[in-house]
């Protein structure tokens, strides 16, 4: 992985709140699709509530242009799994918890 410039991750900062913003302002017909498959682990629900911006993210295994947030649900233990998707040409970094460009993903290579 490369150094970000400050520029670049300027940019990508403002890529997520983006995404975010317009993840969360969608009508409830086109919010992103649960995914079944993935198991929110409990620990950091329990442990977070998933708070911070970066708590309760993972590593889409299916896909690398998106990413798993776990939603909490009521019980406050247990979270839903719903695919968030990277903005155009962006993929997941699971160490830093945002989309990046290629270069910087943490997808493995095909």
């Amino acid at each position: 992985m490369t150094s970000l410039s400050t520029s670049k991750l300027l940019a990508l900062l403002a890529l997520f709140v983006w995404q975010a913003h317009a993840s969360f302002a969608n009508s409830p017909r086109s919010l992103p699709a649960r995914d079944k498959s993935f198991v929110c682990p409990s620990q950091p629900i329990i442990n977070t509530k998933c708070l911070d911006i970066k708590d309760c993210l993972y590593a889409n295994p299916a896909d690398c242009n998106s990413y798993i947030l776990c939603a909490v649900n009521a019980d406050g233990m247990t979270g839903t799994p719903v695919v968030m998707p990277c903005a155009p040409g962006l993929q997941w970094n699971d160490n830093d918890k945002f989309c990046v460009f290629p270069e910087d993903s943490t997808c493995p290579p095909k």
